[in-house]
């Protein structure tokens, strides 16, 4: 398939086939090159709870509104998150480019000074809305990924954003969700949909 029937032919599946669970190894694959997605200051500010056991999902179950097609079919359901700590990582990713050859200690060192001064002149709005505009961009990349692996996904949210952190044992003062990925191999196909003309959603100037 070539990459523009690729993504014409790409759909939000429901159903999977049930107790079918993708290798830790697969699942890995995915997930790298998922996060190769770029980012601002690349910083990828972005995390992954992949939630694959019966126990987990029992729990994620107990916050959500609905969607439990997917839930109980899935391989997995890939919580995204925004981390509102991702400047605590600045060095970590800068110096870790140095090692590798991809950048000059100066270099490096000049961006992580520019962005720790960034993160100290940034509104809590700015960071947020940066830090969702990124996460959106490796949600997209993460579906393109479940599909290049042979799988299907879909993306949704239906769920209580101020418990779905917390009950799966993590800091929700920290952690913001972004959305939901169901993953799986798919059971049936999805409705074909219609899309907006262009002469609706854009605009030359």
């Amino acid at each position: 398939m070539d990459y523009i029937e690729f993504l014409k032919n790409r759909k939000s599946i429901r159903k999977f086939v049930d107790d079918f669970k993708i290798p830790r190894n697969e699942m890995d694959s995915i997930l790298n090159l998922a996060q190769r997605a770029p980012s601002s200051g690349n910083m990828q500010p972005w995390r992954f709870i992949v939630i694959e056991t019966k126990e987990s999902k029992k729990v994620l179950r107990n916050v959500m509104s609905g969607n439990f097609l997917q839930l109980d079919t899935s391989s997995a359901m890939i919580l995204v998150l925004y981390d509102k700590n991702e400047y605590d990582y600045v060095t970590k990713i800068y110096h870790k480019a140095v090692r590798e050859n991809l950048m000059p200690l100066d270099v490096a060192n000049k961006q992580i000074s520019w962005l720790l001064s960034k993160e100290k002149t940034e509104s809590e709005f700015e960071k947020l809305r940066d830090g969702f505009i990124n996460v959106g961009i490796v949600i997209n990349q993460l579906l393109h990924s479940i599909r290049a692996h042979g799988y299907e996904g879909g993306a949704m949210r239906g769920y209580d954003e101020k418990r779905i952190v917390s009950e799966l044992g993590l800091d929700s003062n920290r952690y913001l969700p972004a959305a939901i990925i169901a993953v799986g191999k798919k059971a049936s196909d999805a409705f074909d949909t219609i899309r907006l003309d262009l002469s609706d959603t854009v605009i030359y100037k």
